[in-house]
């Protein structure tokens, strides 16, 4: 008997949470006349689905905010309210710290409804948005993000991504030149060499009053120096790169970048006059002194400061000398 009562007991109290739990989801609205329940609910109409989501905004339940904003763009996606439900879900992704989601939120916006007013407002938000992933540095990110950042795409590839949809909405945006630089720039810190160098070029050939193309330019000739040391066994790599350097250093004698340039150039030259030395100790080695000097004669015409210019000249004198007869009565 006193087993029975107390099963009874027991289930009487899980009864009574049960059904505590599932009134707490459940509310009374006096405008209906009825229990809803609020997180599935929806406005009769848009307006009043829009007036739930902003009266939840207003509370800076953010979270909750969204989830009823997106009701708006979920049973009436054609509606006057949708575009700003859009935008409004952008908005409540970036109070949550969610600034990535938030720009894909914010596009959406430019992409499904063009007509909007917002479209200049939306630029601004993914520059502001971009910058922020530019600037992050790892050091100022919390446990919590550098292991998510494990998992996900870098700051610098978010910024890219961010960067590359402001400046497709807005091609004749007033920052459009620095936003090019930057996309270049990201993937240039990624490591992504061949890419960054292709935007790099971009901004001369698009923006040729800007004040980002001589930095520009450098920048392109440190990438086909990176590519080239990815590769090192490609010379077509390699002749491009010196020929960057050069050509940027030919243009800008005033740059800022001019001291790295020739410091760069330098060497390049010396790698170059080491392996065109390389060559000629080969055919001087086999047996072949005529096709050796055409060589060092090469390294002292084009690189007289180096020091493959002095390897070369001492290599040359020995050539000279084994080609002079020997004085009689001395032995073969």
């Amino acid at each position: 008997m006193k087993k029975i009562i107390f099963i009874t007991l027991l289930l009487s109290f899980f009864c009574v949470l049960f059904v505590g739990k599932i009134f707490a989801y459940w509310e009374w609205t006096p405008e209906t006349g009825k229990w809803t329940n609020p997180k599935y609910y929806v406005g009769e109409t848009s307006s009043e689905q829009w007036t739930i989501a902003t009266n939840i905004y207003k509370t800076e339940d953010y979270e909750t905010a969204l989830r009823e904003f997106q009701k708006v763009l979920e049973y009436f996606p054609t509606s006057q309210e949708a575009p700003e439900a859009q935008f409004m879900i952008g908005d409540c992704q970036e109070k949550l710290g969610l600034p990535y989601e938030a720009c894909q939120s914010y596009q959406k916006v430019i992409t499904n409804f063009p007509s909007t007013n917002r479209f200049k407002e939306i630029i601004e938000i993914q520059k502001k948005i971009a910058d922020y992933f530019y600037n992050k540095k790892s050091e100022d990110m919390s446990i919590k993000e550098k292991a998510k950042g494990i998992f996900s795409i870098s700051n610098w590839e978010k910024a890219a991504n961010v960067y590359r949809m402001a400046i497709e909405n807005y091609p004749y945006y007033e920052k459009a030149d620095e936003i090019q630089f930057r996309i270049a720039d990201c993937y240039m810190k990624l490591g992504k060499y061949e890419i960054a160098r292709v935007e790099f070029e971009k901004i001369p050939l698009q923006y040729p009053d800007s004040i980002w193309i001589e930095e520009a330019e450098y920048l392109k000739s440190v990438c086909w120096l990176n590519e080239s040391m990815k590769f090192p066994n490609s010379e077509q790599l390699f002749e491009n790169t010196i020929k960057g350097f050069e050509e940027f250093i030919n243009k800008y004698p005033r740059s800022e970048f001019i001291e790295p340039a020739k410091a760069e150039l330098k060497k390049l030259n010396d790698r170059k006059g080491e392996r065109i030395y390389v060559i000629a100790k080969f055919y001087e080695k086999n047996q072949d002194p005529n096709a050796a000097r055409i060589y060092y004669l090469q390294i002292i015409e084009q690189f007289p400061d180096s020091i493959w210019a002095e390897y070369s000249k001492s290599r040359l004198n020995n050539i000279l000398e084994s080609k002079l007869p020997r004085p009689e009565g001395r032995g073969i």
